[in-house]
């Protein structure tokens, strides 16, 4: 039963777990930094109708900090590989907090 879980020699998937762990703004890793906040706020501007008051001040709030340079962009580093080789493979992938339509 143990093995469903852990493997006695140290190895496999289960067994990988985070290296390091980072924050940084997007500004950092993306030239396309602006463009992307201003999608952002775009969005939360054409979605204010279905926020609630407090959900759209959250969101306003959360957008400042983006703009004053809070880090918006979780890098994370482990000992495995994840995906596969594609068009985006050389490209930075930016996850910022609002899904971007």
């Amino acid at each position: 039963m143990s093995k469903l879980f852990f493997s006695e020699e140290g190895k496999g998937l289960f067994t990988l777990a985070g290296a390091a762990m980072g924050f940084a703004p997007s500004r950092v890793v993306s030239p396309r930094s602006p463009e992307l906040q201003e999608r952002l706020r775009e969005h939360i501007a054409r979605s204010k109708v279905s926020y609630s008051p407090g959900l759209y001040e959250q969101y306003e709030q959360h957008y400042n900090l983006i703009k004053l340079g809070s880090p918006d962009v979780e890098i994370l580093a482990f000992p495995g590989f994840i995906g596969s080789p594609s068009k985006f493979s050389s490209n930075v992938a930016l996850a910022m907090s609002q899904r971007l339509t």
